[in-house]
């Protein structure tokens, strides 16, 4: 997904902040990722697309 981003004439400013960043490992960064939240995190993708 791509996100634009706007500046605002004459602010500089964008309309969206730049989301957070974390350095804690993700889902799928553990040996092995738990199916039921894969499964959770696959019917939020299909519900957003």
């Amino acid at each position: 997904m791509s996100h634009s981003i706007q500046v605002i004439r004459g602010f500089g400013t964008s309309l969206f902040s730049p989301l957070p960043r974390s350095d804690e490992p993700e889902l799928l960064d553990a040996p092995e990722p738990d199916p039921a939240e894969l499964a959770e995190n696959f019917r939020d993708i299909r519900r957003v697309n």
